[in-house]
């Protein structure tokens, strides 16, 4: 594999997207469903059988940052060439990180509402502040000073970032209904809405690391941009 702590092209961060992906998708898959999969199963559940969806929704929203944290230890593990530990990745929730993603997450949910009260596409907040989450967990920014520094990583790269990122993003929620069908297919029996939902949340807590993986390249690919090629202190803040 490429070394990821260099510069690559667009097609070399996609091609890693899915070998980091795949090469440890077991423990990244378990890291993202401890604290996403109940949620998740709650909130398809509630839309399949047309119950009340916004206090699910909200759960799942706030449990992603909580999934995040350690799913970033866990990808920065596997560039440094290491093998991915659950428990490892989880002991980053003690250290005080949890409450500094947590409110750089929710002011990365109001600046998107925002965004859209003031009719302001979308895809401009997230082209200037996709990277905030990764520099909480490598570099300890956070809140406001996270998404500056985000804006300023991306600069001159925009549009490729987000392009990249939304490739990803609709490969992800292209596969999990094919997936579903597919599964529902080959079952021996007739699917129930629950059945139905605990399918879709399962295989969305395996293809959900993939969106968090091309962000978190892309963020390494800005830094050796940025930085001229030396990996040195990108290696530093791996070793966080």
């Amino acid at each position: 594999m490429h070394d990821l702590t260099q510069v690559q092209s667009g097609r070399a961060i996609l091609w890693n997207t899915l070998k980091v992906w795949l090469g440890n998708l077991p423990q990244l898959a378990l890291i993202v469903a401890i604290p996403l999969f109940l949620p998740t199963l709650w909130q398809m559940y509630a839309s399949a059988a047309n119950q009340n969806w916004l206090l699910p929704t909200l759960v799942s929203l706030l449990s992603d940052p909580i999934a995040a944290l350690p799913c970033a230890v866990a990808i920065s593990e596997i560039c440094l060439g290491n093998r991915p530990s659950v428990l490892r990745a989880y002991k980053r929730l003690l250290d005080g990180s949890l409450g500094k993603m947590l409110l750089t997450y929710l002011i990365y949910v109001a600046g998107l509402l925002l965004s859209s009260v003031l009719l302001i596409p979308v895809f401009f907040f997230l082209a200037w502040y996709m990277f905030a989450l990764p520099v909480v967990v490598l570099e300890g920014y956070w809140g406001f000073a996270a998404f500056k520094r985000s804006a300023a990583l991306g600069r001159g790269f925009r549009g490729r970032n987000l392009g990249l990122a939304m490739l990803v993003v609709a490969l992800v929620y292209s596969l999990l209904p094919m997936v579903s069908w597919v599964v529902e297919q080959l079952l021996p029996f007739q699917s129930t809405p629950l059945l139905n939902s605990i399918l879709k949340a399962s295989i969305l807590v395996m293809l959900e690391p993939l969106q968090w993986v091309v962000v978190f390249l892309l963020y390494l690919d800005m830094r050796a941009r940025k930085e001229a090629g030396d990996n040195q202190p990108i290696v530093e803040d791996l070793l966080r």
